[in-house]
């Protein structure tokens, strides 16, 4: 998946010719934004070691847009009030940037960002609107590729799985295998595994995954939340506010 960003970034180096280009990807578990791929006069100890936070409420605001937003001076606070890497912008030189979110099926996945360190100025409303036009292009491009790669990354997972499932017969490892490969799948923060226990008929939490165990309930009723729900109908259930669905259960 590398690869995949630093051809993004040198793909809109080659578009808009800025200094430097980043390509960040989005971890989901640590809630922060990390350079995944990069073209250009770029630091490797400022790539190793930036990153974004993804719960920034007004970045949040911007991502969601998806849509490119110009900055034409980083370093100056009143035009470029969100902006959050100042004084690492002042340390290099950078002054415009240029930055649009990847988003697939309305979910952020990453950023691309391109930094000049002279003014980007465009000739007048046509060119700016072309060239976000053609960033817009790009990035819908770039998403879907992020997409279909982590997509084979699932696959290989699933089979990591089943060889987990045959390599050992000590249930603990085989669970815990299975709920780590689960949550990196479809990129959740956090994840528990729930069994059901034939001597009670109740659901019995065996393993957790980015969570606190003591958080979690040790058994549930079959049908009792979400879990329970999908315990009883045997169906996946995509579920977008778990709280509105059970009523403040989950």
């Amino acid at each position: 998946l590398e690869a995949v960003f630093m051809q993004m970034a040198a793909g809109v180096k080659e578009l808009l010719q800025p200094d430097v280009c980043f390509a960040w990807r989005l971890d989901r578990q640590a809630h922060r934004f990390r350079i995944a791929g990069w073209a250009g006069n770029a630091d490797r100890g400022y790539c190793q070691t930036v990153t974004l936070d993804s719960t920034d409420k007004e970045w949040q605001t911007f991502l969601k847009r998806g849509e490119p937003l110009w900055l034409p001076d980083v370093t100056n606070p009143q035009t470029a009030p969100l902006y959050r890497h100042r004084d690492k912008a002042v340390e290099r030189g950078w002054t415009s940037l240029i930055t649009v979110p990847l988003v697939h099926q309305e979910r952020v996945i990453g950023l691309i960002d391109s930094y000049s360190c002279q003014p980007i100025e465009f000739n007048d409303a046509k060119h700016k609107k072309t060239t976000m036009r053609m960033l817009r292009a790009f990035a819908h491009q770039a998403a879907e590729a992020v997409r279909f790669t982590d997509l084979s990354q699932q696959n290989r997972a699933l089979q990591e799985i089943n060889q987990s499932l045959a390599d050992t017969l000590e249930e603990t490892a085989v669970l815990r295998a299975v709920l780590y490969k689960a949550v990196d799948l479809v990129g959740a923060d956090f994840g528990w595994l729930y069994m059901l226990d034939p001597a009670t008929s109740r659901l019995q939490l065996k393993h957790a995954e980015g969570i606190d165990l003591n958080l979690l309930d040790n058994s549930r009723e079959i049908g009792e939340g979400v879990t329970g729900w999908v315990a009883q109908k045997g169906e996946a259930w995509k579920v977008d506010d778990v709280y509105a669905a059970t009523s403040g259960q989950n």
